[in-house]
């Protein structure tokens, strides 16, 4: 059967969910996009192995998710979260969909901001799909550092990259050119799996920029 997410409200319009627990649920959608102005707060929730019907799971600017679960939710491609949505221990994990993708939803006038009440916006430690990360400072992810790296937009300065024979089209020159599409200073990317023929090249450029001395956390 389908479900609906049933909101409450309060008195100045802010819609509200917590301490709700949906297992193997399905919905229609996941789609929240609150009108400009408006809250919608989702707190000590999980959505644990559920599905979306439309296969779209959105979650925008105007939305408060603090300590949510979402576990092998089966919503199509990605999941969708903007980095403007404030984010406060959220878990991303399993091995659906095969990708979450975080940035802002527009590519202009974009800034980060600084978290400094949660001690992690996002934990992705147990998350299997391919991770794009647009906006939300590295610290401030919980990742697996085999699988996930923090990359900043400055090294595209700071490395010389022809020097090092690094080409245009490498994993790390492209995640910079993701960041600089929307002024981003850093974001949180996955490397290649160890099976995909870029992964070597990939692991060996990051030798080369690590000896130039940046570091990667």
């Amino acid at each position: 059967m389908i479900m609906e997410i049933e909101f409450n409200s309060d008195s100045s319009g802010t819609q509200w969910l917590s301490g709700l627990v949906f297992d193997n649920s399905q919905f229609a959608h996941l789609e929240i996009l609150p009108p400009a102005g408006r809250i919608v707060r989702i707190e000590d929730c999980q959505f644990l192995s559920c599905s979306t019907s439309l296969g779209t799971c959105v979650i925008g600017r105007g939305v408060i998710l603090n300590n949510v679960v979402f576990s092998d939710l089966n919503c199509g491609d990605a999941i969708r979260l903007s980095s403007e949505a404030t984010l406060k221990r959220v878990v991303v994990k399993g091995s659906r969909p095969k990708a979450l993708i975080v940035q802002p939803e527009f590519e202009d006038h974009f800034k980060m901001t600084e978290s400094t009440d949660t001690e992690y916006q996002l934990d992705i430690t147990e998350f299997i799909g391919v991770v794009t990360i647009i906006g939300i400072r590295g610290k401030m992810v919980r990742k697996d550092s085999a699988r996930h790296v923090t990359v900043h937009a400055n090294w595209k300065d700071e490395v010389d990259w022809k020097g090092l024979g690094i080409g245009p089209f490498s994993y790390w020159k492209i995640f910079i050119k993701k960041l600089a599409v929307f002024n981003a200073e850093e974001g949180v990317f996955s490397l290649p799996d160890s099976s995909d023929k870029h992964y070597s090249e990939t692991m060996r450029e990051r030798e080369l920029i690590e000896k130039s001395g940046l570091h990667f956390d």
